[in-house]
């Protein structure tokens, strides 16, 4: 068992900061969809309006693929962002880990990030630091983890 070092505590503290700023960028960026889901929704009304229904089958396709990624990116900012709440709380390892692997398909801010993550995530202390805090929120509550 290795002591707890006041460097693993900082090193969570500055990744959860930059969780919130990369989850703020990626959200930011995910917005950029909705323009294209504005226009392919457009596409849709015309299409009904013009009773072509080959077209308006092709614009309901065509809406969903930018629906998706909107979605996709909204859903992976929210994650970053709650895994970044999460770390310096010393909460919900697994899902951390998780996230932190996710990250790293984001081209270069999650890249890097997922990196730093992964390199603090699994150092032995810092596992410990977690365990034990489940332990904790285990033994003190309710008899379930939060």
């Amino acid at each position: 068992m290795q002591p707890f070092t006041y460097q693993d505590q900082e090193h969570l503290k500055i990744l959860s900061v930059f969780h919130y700023i990369v989850a703020g960028f990626v959200g930011l960026m995910s917005c950029m969809f909705l323009l294209q889901v504005a226009l392919q929704l457009l596409m849709v009304v015309m299409s009904i309006a013009n009773h072509n229904s080959s077209s308006t089958v092709v614009s309901l396709v065509m809406l969903m693929v930018p629906s998706g990624f909107l979605l996709c990116g909204w859903t992976m900012a929210f994650l970053m962002y709650k895994a970044g709440k999460l770390l310096p709380q010393h909460q919900r390892y697994s899902f951390c880990l998780t996230i932190a692997c996710l990250m790293l398909i984001i081209i270069p801010f999650g890249t890097v990030l997922g990196i730093f993550s992964l390199i603090v995530l699994l150092r032995p202390q810092v596992k410990e630091m977690f365990a034990a805090r489940a332990a904790a929120l285990f033994s003190a509550g309710s008899g379930f983890y939060r």
